[in-house]
């Protein structure tokens, strides 16, 4: 990927996306793969327990748009092809099954921690939607010096975006 998002910064084609956490629930997710479904020869690996797998329906959206995905569950093993990290929190809220709720391995299979972030390319970027809570072990100095975390400059574009749109509804541009 080299300098890929100095040379195309308005392009996704041909990136690896990893996608981890709890994928049944989270809502970013689903939004994250309807967007994924415009660019062209996107991979996307989805790494989560098997009972918070990513549903049928994105899976069915996926096939057709000809989007290339596979189902995993160890996050290491995948973080060195991985250009992009989406993160999401495992929801304990939503859980009912509570050997599910009270495995502690579970948080500690999908995190991104001072050692596992070394496996990420150098031109990577680790996303998340925010707040982030066990699932982000990193020092505030490693959130704020390495360009690799993006979540804090995801959000700041997401309140621009935001911004634009309701000034566009409002006729103001």
């Amino acid at each position: 990927m080299g300098s890929y998002f100095r040379k195309n910064p308005k392009s996704l084609d041909n990136m690896i996306v990893v996608m981890t956490g709890d994928l049944k629930h989270g809502r970013t997710v689903r939004s994250l793969c309807y967007l994924l479904g415009k660019f062209q020869n996107i991979k996307i690996i989805f790494i989560a327990p098997k009972h918070l797998a990513i549903q049928n329906d994105i899976k069915s959206y996926l096939k057709k748009h000809n989007i290339t995905f596979t189902e995993q569950t160890d996050l290491n093993k995948y973080l060195p092809l991985a250009d992009i990290v989406y993160m999401t929190r495992i929801q304990k809220e939503r859980m009912s099954n509570l050997s599910n709720l009270n495995d502690k391995n579970l948080d500690l299979k999908y995190q991104i921690t001072e050692d596992n972030l070394k496996l990420l390319k150098k031109d990577a970027r680790l996303l998340h939607p925010l707040p982030h809570v066990d699932e982000i072990q990193l020092s505030i100095e490693i959130e704020q010096t390495d360009r690799r975390i993006a979540y804090f400059r995801q959000a700041e574009n997401g309140l621009y975006i935001r911004m634009a749109l309701l000034a566009y509804l409002l006729g103001k541009i």
